[in-house]
């Protein structure tokens, strides 16, 4: 017991510091947590993603945080059933904390993952898969990937008109985005048409 209710006793005191507004001093105890977690769990147990998870939620430098959420993945997608919808969730956290962190090579794969992992634990119209798919096209288009970033705009366009009707002014941003591929690509006649669906729904 002893060695296992010291990382428990760790991992509340650290929350405890947190709400205390000792960020600095709680993601020091958060990591003697998950130290005293390693030296008494086993490799993969779901309690060690949890500490991985409550210091992720501590840190502030990106590049901490995706290498806390990276753990914490490893760990659930060897015990969770691949229906569990938390790891598209999770997948899609450590995806925005490599592109903050400006790990781009990292982070397109993980935003695949992600997109597969959504659209099968929550559907191909899901609000988190919409998301996820215009993330994507951002991404691939400052990349410079145009056609790629196209995909996934009317990817995104599609699940949204879906979820929020075709005169929606979420629908109008994606219209935006997708009116300036197409002018980079050299394809006006389609980006007037659509600069004209953006003016009808904005009036």
């Amino acid at each position: 017991m002893g060695d296992r209710a010291l990382w428990d006793t760790l991992l509340r005191e650290a929350e405890n510091l947190d709400a205390a507004g000792e960020r600095v001093r709680a993601i020091e105890v958060a990591r003697e947590a998950i130290a005293a977690a390693k030296d008494e769990l086993p490799p993969t147990d779901l309690r060690l993603a949890e500490a991985y998870h409550t210091l992720s939620s501590l840190l502030v430098d990106p590049s901490e945080v995706a290498d806390a959420l990276q753990q914490e993945i490893e760990i659930l997608a060897a015990q969770r059933p691949a229906s569990d919808p938390a790891i598209g969730r999770i997948l899609s956290a450590l995806s925005r904390a490599l592109l903050a962190a400006k790990r781009f090579d990292e982070a397109g794969p993980v935003m695949e993952r992600a997109i597969g992992r959504i659209k099968a634990t929550e559907g191909p119209n899901s609000e988190s898969l919409g998301l996820e798919l215009l993330v994507m096209g951002d991404f691939l288009r400052y990349g410079g990937r145009l056609e790629d970033a196209e995909l996934r705009y009317r990817q995104a366009l599609s699940v949204t008109e879906q979820l929020r009707g075709a005169d929606h002014p979420d629908v109008a941003d994606i219209l935006d985005r997708l009116v300036d591929i197409l002018a980079e690509r050299g394809q006006s006649d389609e980006a007037q048409l659509l600069l004209d669906r953006i003016h009808q729904i904005r009036g």
